[in-house]
C-alpha cells in the first residue's frame, strides 16, 4: 500500500500554500502524471495546485522536495503569485530549511574522494558551519562530494560554482550516536548528508554516505521550514 502524506497546513488567502509531512519511501514528485508521489496525493486533495507552473510541468508548484528515503516537510505553492514569490525568496537566501539527523561518530576519515574536513566529529561549539562547493561522483552521478581549495585542479573544474553552507545548530547525545539539528538556505543534492559524513557524522542508515552498514532505515528528517510572506509576516513550522 502506498504510504500516505499528513497535511500540516492547508491553503488560505494569506498563506496560499500546502505543507505536508511526507513519509519515508514515497517520492516527493512524480516522474509522470499519476505516478505515486507526495505531490500527486496533494493534487488529489487540492486540485487548484494544477494551476501553478513550476520548473517541471509535472511538479507544478512543488517548492521544497526531499529524497524518497527521507521523511519530513514539503512545501507546495497553491497560486502562481506565491510560487514566484518564494522562488525569489529562495534565490536571495531567505528560505531556511532545517533537518534532524541521528549520526554515528565515525573513527576513520580516510577516503581519497573527500578533501580534508573543516573539523572531525561534534564541533567544540555550535552553531558550526560546513562549507564547500560540490561535484557529482560515482555511477550515473548518484553521489556527491565536497570540493574545497585543497582539492585538485581537475576536481575543482568539475565543481559547482556556488558555495553551499550547512549550519550545525545543536547536538544531543542519543544512545550510541548523536542527534544533530542542521539548517541550510540553499541546497545541493544530498548536501546535508554528505557534509555530515565528510566531518565524521554519517547518518544512521545512509547507504550512500555512511562508513558503517548498520542495517537500519535512514535516520534523517526534514523537520522545520521558515520563510517570509508577502504581507511582512514570517511563516515557521517545526515538527
Amino acid at each position: 500500500m502506498e504510504p500516505k502524506i499528513e497535511v500540516i497546513h492547508v491553503p488560505a488567502q494569506a498563506e496560499p500554500f500546502v505543507v505536508v509531512k511526507k513519509p519515508k519511501n514515497l517520492p516527493s514528485a512524480p516522474l509522470a502524471d499519476g505516478d505515486p508521489s507526495a505531490y500527486s496525493q496533494c493534487e488529489n486533495l487540492f486540485p487548484e495546485l494544477k494551476n501553478v507552473s513550476g520548473k517541471k510541468a509535472v511538479e507544478h508548484g512543488l517548492v521544497h522536495r526531499i529524497d524518497t528515503e527521507t521523511d519530513g516537510l514539503l512545501l507546495i505553492a497553491a497560486t502562481q503569485d506565491f510560487y514566484d514569490w518564494i522562488q525569489n525568496v529562495q534565490s536571495s537566501g531567505g528560505f531556511l530549511k532545517q533537518y534532524t539527523a541521528i549520526c554515528h561518530v565515525d573513527s576513520d576519515k580516510n577516503d581519497g574522494s573527500f578533501p580534508e574536513p573543516p573539523f572531525w566529529g561534534p564541533p567544540k561549539s555550535v552553531p558550526a558551519k560546513i562549507e564547500s562547493l560540490f561535484r557529482f561522483f560515482g555511477p550515473k552521478n548518484s553521489f556527491v562530494r565536497p570540493v574545497t581549495d585543497g582539492s585538485s585542479k581537475i576536481v575543482r573544474k568539475k565543481a559547482s560554482g556556488t558555495l553551499y553552507t550547512t549550519s550545525l545548530d545543536s547536538f544531543e547525545k542519543v544512545g550510541c550516536g548523536v542527534k544533530v539539528r542542521c539548517s541550510i538556505e540553499r541546497g545541493f543534492k544530498h548536501q546535508v548528508r554528505c557534509h555530515l559524513a565528510w566531518c565524521g557524522l554519517s547518518v544512521f542508515g545512509d547507504k550512500k554516505y555512511s562508513r558503517s552498514d548498520d542495517g537500519c532505515e535512514l535516520k534523517f528528517s526534514a523537520s522545520a521550514l521558515t520563510f517570509p510572506l508577502e504581507n511582512g509576516r514570517t511563516f515557521h513550522i517545526d515538527i
